[in-house]
């Protein structure tokens, strides 16, 4: 059983959260869903409280064979990796 850390939704929502308000207006085209999730009030508020918690971003890199999540301080210019999304 996955939890609610594998749930592809779960995720798109999490890494949406830590998305720039102008990437964030790029996804708002790619499907109805998306554009929804974007638009709703709950996740606008998300979005605005997440943003004036952390200074850090997340970005993804991706490879031939694999998928990496970092977080990025741009203050300390430092670059942590989470996780081996492949793995």
């Amino acid at each position: 059983m996955s939890g609610p850390s594998l749930n592809p939704d779960y995720m798109i929502y999490n890494i949406f959260l830590n998305l720039p308000v102008k990437t964030l207006l790029r996804f708002h085209c790619v499907s109805k869903s998306y554009c929804m999730e974007i638009d709703s009030p709950v996740f606008i508020n998300a979005h605005l409280n997440q943003s004036l918690r952390t200074k850090i971003r997340l970005k993804l890199l991706f490879g031939e064979d694999h998928v990496i999540l970092e977080a990025v301080d741009l203050h300390q210019r430092t670059a942590v990796q989470l996780n081996n999304l492949n793995q």
